[in-house]
């Protein structure tokens, strides 16, 4: 019996009941579990992980940046990274640093508030931003529009998290739908602190923002002096250098990154802003607190994370979105010669694979089980995130075990599900 509450470290796991998934061990593209599987690694570490298991650079400059344990005292490691950042996201110039996420997010908001003198926070169905209580579940509801509704079967409205802090900190508009934009704007735009939101919402989906939607966004936000709180925790180093904004003109106040940040197998995350908004913390109207906030151990991991990435080779980032671009072409060319039941969204190193027709979700938890049965781990429920240093074989093995996995889902898309995991081998 596990030691860990419900047996794993975060709740997100819990509903697929997969707890004879026990890491043992990892080499290159592949983890072994304690019950004898060997799977390809698709989820890694929910597109934190950067790197083949076992990189030696990255293990070296990790083990490298451990020897020094200063915390979140200033260091030159650590404003060496920030200087790094600020050169891949120009258009701001001071940076925090936090150890998750959530905490990024935190800082954010704090900041959007003490910055306009408003509380409200305007987020979008789906898009997830950590586990705060205030934006923790919730979700679109005309009959409470603009206020999110809280639904019974909400999976992130769960007991010890207050309800009247989703619906009364929150205003919860959908993705992509510019006339509720304009309306809500219209009416509630000068109650806005901030527009929180993911670029490229990966964690909703990974549906694309409409032409034009995210410029309205900004103009709005001009006009009606709201921050603009861009969340690319995962795609702030995923998406490529610069992060997904580096393909938009839209440019957000303030940025948020974290996972693949600090490589895959240490905790950080970074708030990027402006001088002039940073200057809430430095006169310490704003409190930001971490014991470990850019530690020398953080600062190796993000500097060394970004120097592979950037050079040439097998752990490039070319490299990384070359294994994304081959398997994401080799399964949507499957997907259409044989008629299999799903679609494919996303980018190439951060995609969803997801059935179609409904109800959708018996038919994703179908599906995961089918990807688990092949020897594929995916995130949760079906995202795909690969990483730089995929061999051809991988992507090759890879491909062809997602494959058997569609293949026997689209054969009986509507079939009962049963608990465990039994993967190829």
């Amino acid at each position: 019996m596990s030691s860990l509450a419900g047996g794993v470290n975060y709740n997100f796991r819990i509903p697929g009941h997969e707890h004879d998934l026990v890491v043992a061990g990892g080499e290159g593209a592949w983890i072994t579990t304690t019950s004898g599987l060997r799977m390809l690694d698709f989820f890694s570490a929910f597109g934190a992980r950067a790197f083949p298991h076992g990189c030696r650079p990255y293990e070296v400059a990790v083990a490298t940046g451990a020897r020094v344990m200063s915390g979140s005292l200033p260091s030159a490691a650590i404003e060496h990274a920030a200087a790094t950042l600020i050169r891949l996201f120009p258009h701001h110039s001071t940076v925090r640093f936090c150890t998750s996420g959530t905490e990024a997010v935190q800082l954010a908001i704090r900041l959007a508030r003490a910055a306009t003198g408003r509380t409200r926070i305007m987020r979008f169905n789906e898009h997830y931003h950590g586990h705060l209580d205030a934006l923790l579940g919730g979700t679109y509801s005309p009959s409470t529009y603009p206020d999110p509704a809280v639904l019974p079967d909400d999976p992130r409205a769960t007991e010890g998290s207050p309800p009247e802090q989703v619906t009364t900190q929150n205003y919860l508009a959908r993705w992509n739908n510019i006339d509720d934009v304009d309306s809500f704007f219209r009416a509630y735009g000068d109650s806005v602190a901030a527009v929180l939101l993911e670029p490229y919402p990966i964690n909703a989906g990974a549906v694309a923002p409409a032409p034009g939607f995210l410029e309205r966004i900004r103009q709005h936000c001009n006009r009606h002096n709201a921050v603009l709180i861009f969340d690319e925790i995962i795609t702030g180093i995923r998406a490529g250098f610069g992060g997904w904004q580096a393909t938009s003109s839209v440019r957000p106040d303030i940025t948020l990154l974290g996972k693949m940040l600090g490589g895959g197998a240490v905790p950080v995350s970074a708030v990027l802003t402006s001088d002039a908004i940073f200057r809430l913390c430095a006169d310490h109207r704003v409190v930001h607190g971490g014991t470990l906030n850019g530690s020398p151990l953080a600062a190796a991991a993000i500097t060394r994370t970004i120097e592979l990435l950037q050079a040439p080779g097998a752990l490039s980032m070319d490299s990384l979105h070359r294994a994304g671009k081959d398997l994401l072409t080799s399964i949507h060319n499957h997907i259409q010669r044989e008629d299999l039941k799903v679609i494919v969204t996303g980018l190439p190193a951060a995609f969803w694979i997801k059935p179609i027709g409904r109800p959708i979700s018996a038919r994703t938890a179908l599906l995961r089980r089918h990807l688990l049965a092949a020897g594929v781990l995916p995130a949760a429920p079906t995202r795909i995130y690969t990483t730089a240093g995929m061999t051809e074989n991988d992507i090759a093995e890879g491909a062809q075990r997602i494959l058997t996995a569609l293949r026997a889902f689209s054969q009986n898309p509507y079939a009962e599900t049963s608990g465990g995991t039994r993967a190829r081998t």
